[in-house]
C-alpha cells in the first residue's frame, strides 16, 4: 500500500514539475501573419492611393506602412495578432488617425474614414 501511495505522489510531483517547465508568457500566444485592411469612405466606397501607417501596437516592430489599391486594399505581412494598433492614414495630405484591435483570426480589417 505505501509504494502505491509514493508512487502516486512521484506521478503527481512529475505533473505538476512539468506543468511549471514552459509557462506560457503573453508574447508566445501571438502569432504572427499576414492580414488585408480595406479602406472605405464615410459613403462606404473603396478609397484608393492612401498610405496606412501603423504607428504603434503590439509587437516589437510596429512600425509596419501599406498602400491602398483601387479597391481600398492594402496588405501587411507578419502582423502579430492579437494586437492593438495605432495607425495614421494619409489621405490626400491629410492625416487620420485612428485605433484598431484584431483578434488572433482576423484576416480582414476594414477601416472607415
Amino acid at each position: 500500500m505505501m509504494v502505491c501511495r509514493r508512487m502516486a505522489l512521484f506521478i503527481l510531483l512529475l505533473f505538476f514539475w512539468n506543468c511549471n517547465q514552459n509557462p506560457k508568457t503573453k508574447s508566445d500566444m501571438t502569432t504572427q501573419k499576414p492580414v488585408k485592411g480595406i479602406m472605405l469612405d464615410q459613403a462606404g466606397n473603396p478609397v484608393e492611393d492612401a498610405i496606412v501607417m501603423f504607428t504603434e501596437g503590439s509587437g516589437s516592430s510596429p512600425d509596419i506602412a501599406g498602400s491602398s489599391n483601387e479597391k481600398g486594399e492594402f496588405y501587411l505581412d507578419n502582423l502579430k495578432l492579437p494586437g492593438t494598433y495605432a495607425i495614421q492614414i494619409n489621405r490626400n495630405g491629410t492625416l487620420i488617425t485612428k485605433t484598431i484591435n484584431l483578434s488572433e483570426s482576423d484576416t480582414v480589417f476594414t477601416v472607415r474614414l
